[in-house]
């Protein structure tokens, strides 16, 4: 079987990476499009394996994917094109084969050199991308000339990526458990987080973006990680950040934020912010102003969107109404 090299990245804003797209003259190769899949699979193929027929829009596939491991170049598959979807469907079924889940999603294809840029949209899941190359250096420098942070890159099959942005999953949940998958249904069930944790706030507080540094004992620090500023970070009187990944109970989340804004540099007022969310509402904290976003409200959206222009809040750390941040996105706001 052929391998395939291949990494994903959650949580992108797809205006942005076109953006650099262009910018770095990669090629639109096909736009933006409707695909459907008829997904197979079967205790034979075992757990990290599955069938598909996949209609791409210009051509319609078989393919049988597995995974070795989750890694760059743990996915193996075995690929053929056919004529016709539906009879694709028809002949497998004849022989046994018959399809678990039929699944919508998009894809927008752009192609740099060896590399090849898919822009990938599911239901109830955040914007992401796929590389996909001959070797981990082409897809290390294209990833690098998009500003992608390599570490927080995803392996495995979709399913990887609602894991991040639905983290109570376990293995065996999977939207291939759903007899259809479309863009017009609503969340499952099983996508809604049904654990004690469901309420609590998840973002990323950068310790010097702190003035006062005690306020940062009241959170629960999940993780922490330190990166060397670079021109790109637009603080250079500091030569690293401190990012602490961090819980907030649901009930003290108001109190928190209010006692985050006061925390904050006011030096260099205007140039740091902090934010967390949950599934219902995403707070952005700012020294002179906070915003408890409603997900589901746009007029909200609109209500910062306007406030972050007026602060001058460059456009790739400005969230907008359906756009959601991985939670440790390091670009995501000063």
């Amino acid at each position: 079987m052929k391998s395939e090299i291949e990494i994903k990245f959650a949580n992108q804003d797809f205006d942005v990476i076109r953006e650099k797209l262009t910018r770095i003259d990669a090629k639109l190769v096909t736009p933006m499009r409707l695909m459907r899949r008829a997904v197979i699979h079967n205790d034979f193929m075992g757990s990290k394996a599955f069938c598909r027929i996949r209609d791409e829009g210009d051509k319609t596939a078989i393919t049988y994917k597995q995974f070795d491991s989750l890694s760059l170049d743990g996915a193996k598959e075995i690929e053929m094109t056919v004529e016709d979807f539906d009879t694709a469907i028809e002949l497998l079924s004849a022989i046994g084969l018959k399809h678990n889940s039929i699944q919508e999603s998009k894809r927008e294809t752009w192609q740099l050199g060896n590399v090849k840029i898919e822009l990938d949209e599911w239901p109830w899941l955040n914007p992401y991308i796929e590389l996909e190359g001959e070797d981990e250096a082409s897809l290390r420098e294209v990833a690098d000339k998009l500003e992608l942070n390599w570490s927080k890159g995803i392996f495995g099959d979709v399913m990887a990526v609602y894991r991040v942005q639905y983290p109570h999953l376990t293995e065996k949940q999977t939207v291939g458990d759903l007899e259809l998958v479309r863009f017009s249904d609503p969340l499952p069930e099983f996508l809604k987080h049904n654990n004690s944790h469901a309420d609590h706030f998840r973002g990323v507080i950068i310790e010097e973006s702190l003035e006062d540094k005690n306020v940062l004992a009241k959170l629960k620090i999940l993780s922490t990680e330190v990166e060397k500023v670079t021109e790109k970070h637009e603080t250079p009187w500091l030569d690293k950040w401190t990012l602490h990944e961090v819980e907030v109970d649901e009930a003290k989340a108001e109190e928190v934020a209010k006692e985050i804004s006061e925390a904050l540099d006011i030096e260099h007022t205007g140039s740091w912010y902090a934010d967390y969310k949950n599934d219902a509402h995403h707070y952005m904290i700012f020294s002179d102003r906070i915003f408890k976003l409603d997900r589901n409200d746009k007029s909200e959206w609109d209500e910062f969107q306007a406030y972050a222009e007026e602060i001058g809040l460059p456009k790739h750390q400005t969230l907008s109404f359906g756009q959601n941040v991985d939670e440790m996105e390091k670009e995501r706001g000063k």
